[in-house]
């Protein structure tokens, strides 16, 4: 997840849900724990 947000830091959390295969509101999720961490 860290390298395709490093690789595109404007990635949606759409894309992200395709290419970690999991779904959106999961990538959502993963999201806002990364940001609250400050990463």
């Amino acid at each position: 997840m860290r390298e395709a947000i490093k690789n595109n830091p404007r990635i949606s959390a759409g894309e992200l849900s395709i290419i970690l295969g999991i779904s959106p509101r999961a990538a959502e999720k993963r999201l806002a724990q990364l940001k609250k961490t400050g990463i």
